[in-house]
């Protein structure tokens, strides 16, 4: 998992395989997030998708864990606050 702020996203370009990486930063990058209706958008088919979503977070002693074991997740937060940890 990689936490860090937006600002730095052009770091992560070249990343991964078939320019994966690249193509997830070029979305976040230039695309209006704020006004993109929830829902899946296919950057790259099922390489790389974005899955917007609107929720209100649940409390702590709620969560789950999640873990990936064949692909990453990007979590981008547009607005609001959300705890994450990791182990």
């Amino acid at each position: 998992m990689i936490f860090d702020s937006a600002k730095n996203l052009d770091f992560y370009r070249g990343l991964g395989i078939e320019g994966r990486y690249d193509k997830a930063v070029d979305f976040l990058q230039n695309t209006d997030l704020e006004n993109l209706a929830p829902g899946k958008y296919e950057i790259d088919g099922r390489n790389v998708y974005a899955n917007v979503t609107e929720y209100t977070t649940i409390p702590w002693e709620e969560a789950k864990y999640e873990s990936h074991h064949d692909y990453t997740d990007i979590q981008y937060m547009i607005t609001g606050t959300e705890t994450m940890t990791y182990a």
